[in-house]
């Protein structure tokens, strides 16, 4: 913003010294204002986001936003654009226009933890209290699962072929698909250990055999077709 009004304070005292008066000037620059806006509509809209975006604050740098569905970290705030480093550590331009006029999920905000719900069926008749325990285990062994909140697990529904439950977590944002994949894995091992048994989707599937129509006899046939040629002959 400083360099900005520099600009301008500094091309408005040029012109005054060179003698430019700018009340005789004023109707000019308003016609190339208008100009200007609608050649440059875009280019000004990003503009006017990004000193919205420097004044109210609605992310910084090092905050974990989602844009076009997916996440990244901010790395660079400018009046025009602000710059994201994706997961897989592609740098996006995005057009602050964007941030301000459509949704955007920021994952830090004012606080970096997040809710995690890794989902988990098991077989029917299995202790779910025990099934209940071991998964609280495996979470609270996790040395970057947040201690409070403490970890749960809902019993969310009776499916189709298993029960099934969700462990919910709380992490710092910026491990939450690590630890995701480790809870999987423990939780794998655990469920082994205890012979808990992970179904999948069984269907039975009856085969009805219908009786084959009934054919006509080769002499019951042979007439039908006599009957029709002598017909046919007939009618020529």
């Amino acid at each position: 913003m400083t360099h900005y009004v520099i600009l301008l304070v500094g091309s408005a005292k040029a012109m005054g010294r060179l003698g430019v008066d700018m009340k005789d000037m004023q109707w000019l620059l308003a016609a190339a204002g208008v100009g200007i806006g609608f050649g440059l509509q875009e280019i000004i809209s990003n503009f006017v986001s990004g000193i919205i975006i420097l004044f109210e604050r609605p992310l910084k740098i090092g905050d974990v936003i989602e844009t076009d569905g997916k996440p990244g970290e901010v790395v660079d705030v400018s009046i025009r654009s602000t710059t994201v480093r994706t997961q897989d550590n592609k740098f996006v331009l995005v057009p602050n226009k964007e941030l301000i006029t459509q949704r955007l999920v920021n994952f830090t905000g004012t606080d970096p933890k997040l809710r995690i719900d890794v989902p988990i069926g098991v077989a029917y008749g299995t202790d779910t209290g025990l099934l209940r325990e071991t998964l609280i285990d495996v979470a609270r062994r996790h040395g970057r699962v947040l201690k409070r909140p403490a970890p749960d697990v809902l019993f969310k529904t009776h499916g189709e072929s298993s029960l099934d439950f969700v462990l919910r977590a709380w992490v710092h944002v910026k491990d939450r698909d690590e630890v995701a994949s480790d809870l999987r894995f423990a939780m794998e091992q655990a469920l082994r250990r205890l012979h808990i048994e992970v179904p999948f989707p069984q269907r039975v599937v009856h085969v009805v055999n219908e009786p084959a129509a009934e054919q006509p006899e080769p002499g019951a046939a042979a007439e039908s077709d006599s009957a029709g040629s002598g017909g046919a002959r007939r009618l020529a």
